[in-house]
């Protein structure tokens, strides 16, 4: 199952706060077995939106989350674009207008033109109640993929995922568990660990090997692997063990220099 994430506006592009959403979402994606294609940063733009949308559709992404330009003001225009991309009308949907209406009342805040502009969607779109916010999000599917249009604010995005989408994905990708070890490897250098990692890649081609040197930590091997929750820990096992059995071998050969 692919996944692509698509973060939107203008402050992420000129490096003014940092894209927390999409490594969020990346991290949760992938521990639901998820493999992750791409993660695309685009200007507030209609345009650029729309592409990145097209893009990701052609590719037949299983699921599609975006981040971002669902709230009131003149540069929120994910929706648009996503119905500009679907050939969809955009129009106001009553669900997501009961939702506005309700979260207004609540905080005693106006029912403006600015505000009843969060409730126009794609039509044939799903409104997403907000816990936290007053845009609500969005779903819809087009063919084989399946697209959720978020808030940006962390908040509002990570209650919304952790409410209702993340259910909807463990129950779509139920039969793959992501596994993930990690191990620190001591008295060796990085480049000294080239033979032994192409040889677990060889022998293990579905599991992710990388070597990460950290400041004050040394090198750290890290591995995952997707499957069977028994057969992915055994695989992640037999890998560390071989890494392992190496590093010892070559400590050897050191003393006896």
């Amino acid at each position: 199952m692919s996944a692509e994430i698509i973060s939107t506006g203008n402050e992420l592009l000129m490096g003014l706060i940092e894209n927390s959403n999409a490594k969020w979402l990346a991290r949760k994606l992938t521990e639901l077995g998820f493999e992750v294609k791409r993660i695309t940063v685009v200007s507030d733009k209609k345009r650029d939106i729309s592409q990145a949308f097209k893009e990701a559709i052609e590719r037949e992404t299983n699921v599609v989350i975006s981040t971002g330009g669902l709230g009131p003001t003149l540069d929120d225009k994910t929706l648009e674009a996503l119905a500009e991309t679907l050939n969809l009308k955009i129009a106001t949907n009553k669900e997501a207008l009961e939702m506005i209406k309700l979260k207004c009342k609540v905080h005693g805040l106006e029912l403006n033109q600015a505000r009843l502009k969060m409730a126009l969607l794609p039509v044939n779109a799903e409104p997403i109640e907000n816990p936290s916010g007053l845009a609500p999000a969005v779903k819809i599917k087009t063919g084989k993929t399946i697209i959720y249009c978020l808030p940006g604010v962390p908040v509002e995005m990570k209650k919304i995922f952790r409410k209702k989408i993340l259910p909807e994905l463990t129950q779509k990708n139920k039969q793959l568990l992501f596994k993930e070890r990690k191990a620190k490897l001591e008295g060796v250098f990085e480049s000294e660990l080239v033979p032994v990692l192409k040889k677990v890649r060889e022998e293990f081609p579905d599991v992710y090997v990388k070597t990460r040197v950290v400041p004050t930590k040394g090198i750290i091997l890290y591995c995952s692997t997707k499957g069977l929750k028994k057969e992915a820990q055994e695989k992640l096992n037999k890998v560390i063990k071989i890494v392992d059995s190496y590093v010892n071998w070559l400590s050897k050969e050191r003393g006896r220099r």
